[in-house]
């Protein structure tokens, strides 16, 4: 699922996807009502009939242009430290920063059976933007706005990402923003490992300005057969999030 008008929980709260604006003046993940922009275009992304466990592959940038401008806050609950990682490349670039990202990928669309489809999308994305929160407070680096507002540097960090869902069929066109809510495109796994470089923040406990680095490891396991269940009725078994200094 991914946000539409407001902010999308997925299993746990752990991956929550805020659209064009958030971050812009240091705002917490939590609590911000937002909107997406008109991304639909006509014939974006549509996928071929197919046979019966044939697998076709599709560029990541057909993908990624049906998202929007979306940046991801991966969260560990126990903790309540957040990691925000501009996966796409996109919220950099909407914000003229000028950072080197790239996003390298595939998109692999399996026929099945009952005539829907299952999608496994693989993004390799470098020297994007990233940040992170302890609870509402900025731990780690800064946000996109600060950036360009030249309070502090750009951490910058590599991410690999893998999703796995299904649509409709074949034949249907993948999901934008909006049709994560459709109930059409169902989300079953998500693995996620990020490792940024930057300045720490005084919340995460180290002195300002100390340099550092953060990480995440994420796997979400949101669909185990039954609609609603998972294993051993927990969603996310690995959700991590630190924060620390460069040499520990």
């Amino acid at each position: 699922m991914k946000a539409g008008g407001s902010l999308a929980w997925i299993g746990a709260v752990a991956l929550v996807a805020l659209v064009a604006g958030c971050g812009g003046n240091g705002q917490s993940p939590v609590g911000p009502t937002v909107s997406a922009p008109g991304i639909e275009t006509a014939g974006v992304g549509v996928v071929a009939a197919s046979s019966v466990g044939q697998t076709r592959h599709l560029p990541v940038s057909d993908f990624i242009e049906r998202q929007g401008n979306v940046i991801f806050h991966w969260w560990e609950p126990a903790t309540d430290r957040w990691l925000s990682f501009d996966h796409y490349g996109v919220r950099g670039a909407a914000l003229g920063l000028g950072l080197p990202t790239t996003v390298e990928g595939d998109v692999a669309i399996r026929a099945l059976v009952d005539g829907r489809a299952q999608v496994t999308v693989t993004l390799h994305t470098r020297n994007a933007l990233c940040f992170g929160w302890q609870g509402e407070d900025l731990a780690f680096g800064y946000s996109g706005g600060e950036v360009r507002n030249g309070v502090g540097p750009a951490a910058l960090g590599d991410g690999l990402y893998r999703e796995v869902f299904t649509m409709p069929s074949p034949e249907s066109p993948l999901p934008s923003l909006e049709d994560w809510s459709s109930g059409d495109y169902v989300d079953r796994r998500y693995s996620i490992v990020i490792s940024c470089k930057g300045l720490l923040r005084a919340p995460s406990g180290f002195p300002e300005g100390t340099p550092g680095y953060a990480h995440t490891t994420q796997q979400g396991l949101l669909d185990a057969g039954a609609p609603g269940h998972c294993p051993a009725g927990d969603c996310w078994p690995v959700e991590k999030v630190f924060f620390r200094p460069i040499g520990h």
